[in-house]
């Protein structure tokens, strides 16, 4: 089974650096996608919270955790 797999592999590992081969310019479109995808997505959660006021003190200035008499 092993000298199969060794087989395969020295058959086909030249494919591997083949310009273009194994779909790498398709994994970087879909990359470059994603990575645009997460910045507008990062975008919108921070206007939201702007807008909602919610920033990074939000449990301050809405007396979690604080009592005034």
């Amino acid at each position: 089974m092993l000298s199969r797999w060794k087989q395969e592999f020295v058959e086909r590992s030249p494919k591997l650096f083949e310009k273009g081969g194994g779909g790498q310019d398709e994994r970087d479109r879909r990359i470059a996608e994603l990575e645009g995808m997460v910045g507008r997505m990062a975008l919108e959660l921070d206007m939201k919270k702007k807008y909602c006021g919610t920033g990074t003190r939000a449990g301050a200035e809405t007396g979690a955790g604080s009592h005034v008499e």
